[in-house]
């Protein structure tokens, strides 16, 4: 689900993942938890504003831009922040009132979240993101929340377009789309590693060049491994072997020259900057993509056409729950809207 710019759930994912790397979270200060925003019966305080804001600050830190990408990217998001925190609460209101109940999506995933980030029980886990100073609490709420929002875009947007989708319309799309419904090709895949540890750069390209020469004129690839790897490559332990791998996972540098190969041939050096030196990969074995059958995704495929054509009605839906709802901003934090869709109904402070 797309409609908004801020995945509540990618930053889940991302504050784990930057405790589980070792990042340390400074104690964020203490903050008059002041009243800036009443959503109906919801209010917004300022407090919840600054750490959404440090939040999203630190999602768009771990994404490594260059300065001014940075500061670009951090001031349109920050602009959209406080209307995008308005917008969940409508949602979230609008999910109470049609019985919506995502508990258990929410346990789910958070069992999940803790095992992606290696951690044996959920206790653990919350133990430790307290040590970073982030509350676990917090993190379940911005989850919940964004699964009552997805939650209510299907029921209330896509539904409707999901009911009235016909079975042509359907094999249609599946027809014209076949490549999305399919289980993507997989390959086996060795390598012979030669790094620029202790040799210039055109000697390893060199002895690279050389080794699939070599096995292109047919010699055993597990003699090259032997002869052309460097000693400390973990694979050469295991003859060059790597493992089996769905192509849309490896990335481009490797998947696009390897996505030529028949079982048994060979890629041309391959040059990685991240690996420090040249790999050879070698197609043990290729399994191609294969469609899978209309019957066995036909759900996702009512799925996909229901969001390709209520995508652009998200907004609108929105919009028409903000203008049903009594929304009051505090005097003073009006310029924490952007322009476009500022309220113009204000409250003094004396008026809280």
């Amino acid at each position: 689900m797309k409609y908004r710019k801020i995945s509540v759930f990618l930053l889940v994912a991302a504050l784990a993942a930057q405790m589980s790397m070792g990042v340390s979270f400074a104690q964020e200060p203490t903050v008059l938890n002041e009243i800036i925003v009443r959503v109906n019966t919801d209010i917004i305080t300022l407090a919840a504003y600054q750490r959404n804001k440090q939040d999203l600050e630190n999602e768009l830190k771990q994404k490594n831009l260059q300065p001014a990408q940075f500061k670009e990217e951090s001031d349109k998001l920050v602009g959209e922040l406080l209307q995008t925190m308005i917008d969940e609460r409508l949602l979230a209101q609008k999910a109470r009132e049609l019985d919506i109940d995502v508990e258990a999506q929410v346990n789910q995933q958070w069992i999940q979240i803790a095992q992606d980030n290696k951690f044996k029980t959920v206790r653990e886990f919350e133990e430790a993101i307290k040590e970073q100073g982030i509350s676990p609490e917090a993190m379940r709420e911005s989850l919940k929340i964004s699964l009552l929002r997805d939650a209510v875009i299907r029921q209330e947007v896509f539904g409707p377009i999901y009911r009235h989708i016909t079975e042509p319309e359907a094999r249609e799309t599946y027809q014209k789309n076949i490549t999305q419904f399919s289980t993507p090709a997989e390959v086996s895949l060795s390598e012979v590693f030669i790094g620029l540890s202790g040799r210039t750069s055109n000697e390893a390209e060199s002895m690279a060049k050389q080794a699939v020469a070599e096995a292109r004129r047919g010699a055993d690839f597990k003699n090259l491994v032997q002869k052309y790897s460097d000693p400390s490559r973990k694979s050469k332990a295991n003859q060059g072997v790597l493992g089996t791998f769905k192509l849309d996972i490896l990335g481009p540098e490797i998947a696009d020259p390897v996505a030529k190969l028949k079982a048994g041939e060979v890629t041309d050096a391959i040059f990685s900057q991240k690996q420090g030196g040249y790999m050879i990969m070698r197609a043990d074995a290729v399994k191609p993509a294969a469609a899978r059958p209309f019957e066995e995704v036909k759900e996702q495929i009512y799925n996909y056409i229901a969001y390709q054509k209520g995508n652009g009605n998200i907004q609108d839906y929105i919009k028409k729950l903000r203008k049903r709802a009594y929304i009051k901003v505090t005097e003073g934090y009006e310029n924490l809207l952007p322009s476009a869709t500022a309220q113009v109904k204000t409250e003094t402070k004396s008026q809280k």
